[in-house]
């Protein structure tokens, strides 16, 4: 509602502040101008009772739930910050459930003379595992942020997208697909060696990670079995 005022006369309107004038554009929203003007430091809601019990009857307390979080809700009442951050942990939680089960398999199991080769494998998984999560989950984020039409830029605040948003549509709408099969062929092929490309600086990266990670681990492997003070170990 606070974000809804916007000037609706036909000229701009002259606001003053510490003996200055600022010009208030028609159609623009005066707490965004405001803002941007840094006479509005930070906007924060009250709590509204009604929904702080609901999404703690829903969510901090409802233990049955496990990781489940109401993210739309929680984006609703606390903003994006707050709910990309625990969308975030909650990821995060659930992916640590493969290397916390792969680290006790690993500690119980004895693999007799391939016992040497468990931690450096185990640590090259653990690399792996952690690339992947992060991928995934830039692929989540990217997914909230266009759920809640909300444009991020690193150095920036979030910001939303409602002007963007129908600009783009009516850019969209204006554009003739009548594009020949030659034009398509050419998207076509310049997607996938773009795609190519990524897969190729993916795997490198991974590689070189491994490759750079494999001799220490194979020596802490080797020293570990070595040692026989359980202190040093």
């Amino acid at each position: 509602m606070i974000y809804g005022i916007v000037n609706k006369s036909d000229s701009a309107i002259i606001l003053k502040s510490d003996c200055r004038e600022i010009r208030w554009q028609p159609g623009k929203p005066l707490l965004w101008k405001l803002e941007k003007e840094a006479i509005v430091k930070e906007v924060f809601p009250i709590h509204d009772d009604i929904k702080r019990k609901q999404l703690l009857k829903c969510w901090a307390l409802n233990w049955r739930g496990l990781t489940h979080q109401p993210l739309d809700e929680i984006y609703a009442y606390y903003g994006a910050k707050i709910a990309i951050y625990f969308a975030f942990i909650g990821m995060y939680t659930k992916w640590l459930l493969f290397p916390a089960a792969f680290g006790i398999f690993v500690q119980l199991v004895d693999f007799g003379s391939l016992q040497f080769l468990v931690l450096p494998f185990f640590f090259i998984c653990i690399i792996s595992w952690a690339v992947f999560f992060l991928q995934f989950w830039k692929r989540k984020n990217s997914t909230l942020l266009a759920r809640w039409h909300i444009c991020y830029s690193v150095g920036a605040a979030y910001k939303y997208m409602d002007t963007e948003w129908s600009s783009f549509h009516s850019s969209v709408g204006s554009i003739k697909f009548g594009a020949d099969k030659s034009e398509k062929e050419k998207f076509q092929r310049e997607e996938w060696f773009g795609h190519m490309l990524r897969f190729r600086n993916d795997a490198i990266i991974i590689l070189s990670i491994i490759c750079l990670q494999l001799p220490f681990e194979l020596a802490y492997a080797h020293l570990y079995e070595i040692i026989g003070s359980d202190i040093i170990k």
